[in-house]
């Protein structure tokens, strides 16, 4: 399985900005990006941190699999775990709630050209539990900085560019190829499909965060880095090739 990326705590200072002040959406937007007050205190990460979880600006070897996208030359590694774990979700899940996600994102990766590449929630949501999502679960363990991510995603345009630094958009591809590389045929099924449905399930979490932000006018609506992220999804699902559009 993946492994834990590093933990990280975002600033009481962006917190502030970002959720506290009443500031109109247009400022919000407008505004200079808030700067880190103090740098992290040292000692601050899990034990997971030495296993591989991710930094800005480190190495890709530092960096978890999940974050990482597949070289080109795999595919066809891909295309055969793809299907394999297809026909895994249709004999252990025939009618989970998630099924007809999951098998259209297998089906995708199955074939050529997929973009494979979705946002989890875990990895993006705010570090305070305020703010006009009221998100259920506050990133504690497994988020990006999200100082850093207010500081470098200003439009969707910035969103992949922020990605290749903060490494918060995971790939199916590298999902898919571990589970079935870790776990063969018939091998722990139903931990398989519940870890692609834990996937699904954050990946969908995500969207609804980012929508519950956008209809509220509270506080001054979403904060600029979350509508370009929201934004940047929008794009991806009137794209054939994307997880994010729905199988016909």
């Amino acid at each position: 399985m993946r492994r834990d990326p590093r933990p990280a705590f975002a600033s009481l200072t962006l917190g502030l900005v970002l959720w506290l002040a009443p500031a109109t959406l247009a400022q919000v937007a407008e505004q200079e990006p808030p700067k880190p007050s103090a740098p992290a205190e040292p000692g601050s990460g899990s034990p997971s941190d030495a296993s591989g979880g991710a930094t800005p600006g480190s190495d890709d070897a530092d960096v978890a699999a999940t974050y990482l996208p597949v070289p080109d030359a795999r595919a066809a590694e891909v295309s055969q775990a793809a299907r394999q774990l297809r026909e895994r979700l249709q004999r252990v899940r025939p009618n989970g709630e998630l099924t007809p996600q999951l098998a259209c994102w297998l089906q995708k990766l199955e074939g050529t050209g997929a973009d494979d590449g979705v946002i989890e929630w875990t990895r993006i949501c705010p570090a305070l539990p305020t703010g006009p999502a009221k998100p259920s679960s506050i990133c504690e363990e497994f988020a990006v900085n999200e100082l850093q991510l207010y500081e470098l995603v200003r439009t969707p345009g910035d969103v992949e560019k922020a990605n290749g630094q903060l490494h918060f958009i995971a790939h199916a591809k590298a999902e898919v190829l571990e589970l079935q590389g870790s776990f063969p045929e018939r091998e722990r099924d139903e931990f398989v499909v519940a870890a692609l449905e834990r996937l699904a399930r954050d990946v969908r979490k995500a969207t609804q965060e980012l929508d519950a932000m956008a209809a509220s006018s509270e506080r001054g609506g979403i904060p600029r880095h979350y509508r370009a992220i929201r934004e940047w999804i929008g794009q991806k699902r009137s794209d054939e090739h994307s997880l994010y559009k729905d199988c016909s």
